[in-house]
């Protein structure tokens, strides 16, 4: 066959195909075209999951009537200029294909007004054909309706989900998007249903309770850290928010909702400690990284990007997580951060003494999250206009058009903006904590004199044995007392090269040789055991060395000594056994001294914190 150009139908189509996967990309680029305009305002509305109707309005700068044409022209972009700027993308779309190859598929209407026009454009175009504009009266802003998703594309259309799986995917865009800018008041709804709506003051906190709603904002940690090159912030949660799936991972670089391995890898490390097996976190993690080291143009719905020298920033991601995890701001409260006042705000609760007793902050207003409905946007919020009702009359649908009237109950609630770092600004100071009394031979209750805090013993234990068995295995350099009669000890069937577990029990303060036919013998332990820790101890690592032996004891990796600290460390602390006056202040002192003492190292709680407000609260005092 002979090389022939394509028709200009055919590669329209095309491109659209890899443009338009579904409504959910609808949506996306419409949004991102409307951020791109500085739009602080955007409502999303589809019917029947997008595949009957799209419509995203927003009160951004608007296009201006002589590039109408162009912008729904392919190739055709106000956001780039020269092969320079492909190397340092700043903007959510580059590429100039949102509006030719959405219209290519669909019946699209846009009305669109600048700030220096007198009057509105409307134009349409229907499946890819002419391009019909009309004058209209608009405020400044812009709104795209496009119907009829893949119309002239039968096989196209047959292959989208079902209309529940088709809205779900647009929910999940726009649940993103919306917490990646609390900067920007979003509404979604749904078939007539508000799904969410964020208040746009900047408050991410809010954005996400908004969102994700109160259960997982309030067991959310702050998270932030900058280097040279780049920085991270955001909400991540503690060691009472985690899952049994990664669906509550969300990354975002430089604003743009994305999948990326290396993140998702640093996320894992930065939790081995706080997590149990099959339990993961909630995070929104925002990095910020010079424009000139992010490739966005991996993927063609710009949803991975690549990210030169990953390793250095995995590795800074992974530091920032754990440092937040091991600091007080991530220690559980037996109250709750965030409650409800009637069924639209969420309000952030006062800790400790800095706040009256009765003072609370406004975090979010949600009031769609309990599905209210709505018969459909109430456009006046986002383009408040004296000529809102030419753009009604002029819409492809005039019931489609129709604004509402919301109660008062139902308007959007004032913000105050406030973060909550300012609530955890202090570090705990451990050994100078105050023992008050012990609770059911396991709970130390200990106090700074303004909060209490309730300590389970066995998973203090637990952490320091295990800094301490990780930290003579590391250095070689473990304490060890010997025993006047040696241990005798028959090891499991497997357990590998003698020398080889001998050399590996040498590291961490047990001198261990063979006494006789499948007899061991300990000849010393760890100094800082007591005789029936050190022995259980020590058949529990025999057990998980064996579990270990995909490789050379020697030669065990990081993570595999890990789990064989783990494990062991969880059977050698003291189970329900009362601590004496002296033992509990060596407790604490070694527990100051751990890098991470909040958690044991399988992810439970040490610490559990009660402020005065907190009890205040439980006695309906506040």
């Amino acid at each position: 066959m002979k090389i022939k150009q394509l028709p200009k139908e055919v590669y329209d189509l095309i491109a659209a195909g890899e443009v338009v996967l579904g409504p959910f990309s609808v949506v996306k680029e419409l949004v991102e075209n409307s951020l791109d305009a500085g739009a602080g305002r955007i409502t999303i509305e589809i019917s029947e999951g997008g595949t009957k109707r799209i419509r995203v309005s927003d009160n951004g700068s608007g296009i201006a009537r002589e590039d109408i044409d162009l912008a729904f022209a392919p190739h055709a972009t106000s956001k780039l200029g020269s092969v320079s700027d492909l190397l340092s993308i700043e903007t959510l779309g580059f590429r100039g294909e949102a509006l030719a190859s959405i219209a290519a598929v669909s019946n699209t209407v846009l009305i669109t007004k600048t700030g220096s026009d007198e009057s509105g454009i409307r134009a349409g175009k229907e499946g890819g054909g002419a391009l019909m504009k009309e004058p209209v009266g608009a405020d400044t802003g812009t709104t795209v309706t496009v119907e009829q998703l893949f119309f002239n594309i039968p096989a196209r259309k047959k292959h989208l989900a079902e209309t529940r799986a088709e809205r779900q995917k647009v929910l999940e865009y726009a649940s993103k998007v919306a917490v990646s800018r609390p900067d920007v008041a979003f509404r979604l709804i749904s078939d007539g249903e508000l799904l969410f709506s964020t208040i746009g003051t900047g408050d991410r906190l809010a954005s996400i309770a908004s969102v994700y709603g109160s259960k997982v904002a309030e067991n959310l940690v702050p998270i932030g850290a900058e280097e040279s090159e780049f920085s991270i912030n955001g909400y991540i949660s503690g060691v009472l928010g985690l899952r049994n799936n990664r669906k509550g991972q969300h990354f975002f670089v430089n604003g743009r909702p994305v999948t990326n391995a290396a993140i998702e890898a640093a996320v894992a490390r930065a939790y081995r400690e706080f997590a149990e097996p099959g339990r993961f976190p909630v995070v929104f993690l925002f990095l910020t990284i010079e424009p000139s080291l992010v490739d966005v143009n991996v993927h063609p719905a710009k949803s991975e990007v690549s990210i030169e020298n990953s390793t250095k920033v995995s590795g800074f991601i992974e530091g920032a997580i754990f440092d937040t995890l091991c600091s007080e701001r991530a220690m559980p409260r037996l109250g709750t951060h965030l409650s409800r006042s009637g069924d639209t705000v969420f309000r952030l609760e006062p800790t400790g003494a800095e706040k009256g007793d009765n003072e609370s902050t406004i975090l979010a207003s949600t009031s769609g999250g309990t599905g209210e409905t709505v018969d459909s946007v109430d456009i006046n919020n986002f383009l408040s206009s004296d000529k809102i009702d030419n753009i009604i009359n002029n819409g492809i649908n005039n019931n489609y058009y129709q604004p509402i009237e919301m109660a008062d109950g139902n308007k959007f609630q004032a913000t105050i903006s406030e973060s909550l770092d300012e609530h955890y600004t202090n570090s705990l100071l451990i050994n100078e904590l105050r023992y008050l009394t012990t609770l059911f031979a396991t709970y130390l209750l200990v106090t700074d004199g303004e909060e209490l805090f309730i300590i389970d013993q066995h998973a203090a234990h637990e952490r320091v044995n295990f800094e301490r068995f990780m930290s003579s295995f590391k250095e070689r350099e473990a304490a060890m007392q010997g025993l006047l009669t040696p241990y005798l000890f028959t090891p499991p069937a497997g357990i590998g090269d003698p020398e080889v577990i001998m050399d590996f029990f040498a590291r961490i303060g047990y001198e261990v040789d063979e006494f006789g036919d499948k007899t061991w013998a300990a000849r010393s332990f760890p100094a800082f055991l007591q005789a029936e820790e050190a022995e259980v101890f020590l058949l529990e690592t025999m057990e998980a060395l064996v579990d270990e032996q995909g490789e050379k004891a020697a030669n065990f990796s990081a993570p595999a000594i890990e789990r064989i600290m783990q494990r062991a460390c969880k059977a050698s602390v003291k189970a329900n056994k009362g601590l004496s006056p002296e033992e509990i202040e060596d407790l604490l002192k070694a527990l100051s001294e751990c890098g991470n003492p909040y958690t044991c190292p399988h992810g439970r709680p040490v610490f559990i914190k009660l402020t005065r407000s907190d009890i205040e609260r439980l006695f309906k005092r506040a």
